[in-house]
C-alpha cells in the first residue's frame, strides 16, 4: 500500500465576506455563546468565551506564542453566526488543520468543534463547546 500524504478536511478554508469584522475596530471582548479552548505544548490552556482571541508574540496578545515564525500579530479568532473564525492577519504562513490559509493578512476559514492550528513549529489544538 503507497503512502499518501493527502489529507481530508471537515471544512475546507472559505474566504469570508467582506463584512466579517477583525482588528482594533472590531472592539474587545465580544461575549460568545460558546467557549473555546486553546492548548499548546509548553502552555497552559486557556478558555475564552469572549472575542477577539489575538494570537501572537507580543506582550499584548491574548494568547502569545514564542515562536521565530510568529509575527506580533499573527491571527485573531473572532465569532460570526454562531462560530468561531479564524482570521490570517499574517503575511507568513498559517495552517488550519493542514490546510494553507494565504498569507494575504486577510484571508480566513471557519474553525471546527476540534481543530489545529499551526502558526511556524508551534501547535494549537483548539476544541470548541
Amino acid at each position: 500500500m503507497a503512502f499518501s500524504s493527502k489529507v481530508e478536511y471537515k471544512e475546507a478554508p472559505k474566504p469570508l465576506p467582506e463584512s466579517v469584522p477583525y482588528g482594533p475596530e472590531y472592539g474587545d471582548d465580544t461575549l460568545t455563546s460558546k467557549t473555546i479552548t486553546l492548548k499548546c505544548y509548553g502552555l497552559a490552556d486557556k478558555v475564552f468565551d469572549r472575542v477577539p482571541i489575538s494570537i501572537g508574540n507580543a506582550p499584548d496578545q491574548k494568547y502569545r506564542i514564542m515562536d521565530r515564525s510568529c509575527d506580533p500579530s499573527h491571527a485573531s479568532i473572532n465569532f460570526e453566526d454562531g462560530k468561531f473564525v479564524l482570521i490570517n492577519l499574517s503575511q507568513k504562513g498559517l495552517f488550519l488543520d493542514g490546510a494553507q490559509l494565504s498569507p494575504s493578512g486577510r484571508s480566513s476559514a471557519y474553525l471546527n468543534k476540534t481543530s489545529r492550528i499551526e502558526i511556524g513549529s508551534t501547535i494549537i489544538d483548539v476544541s470548541i463547546k
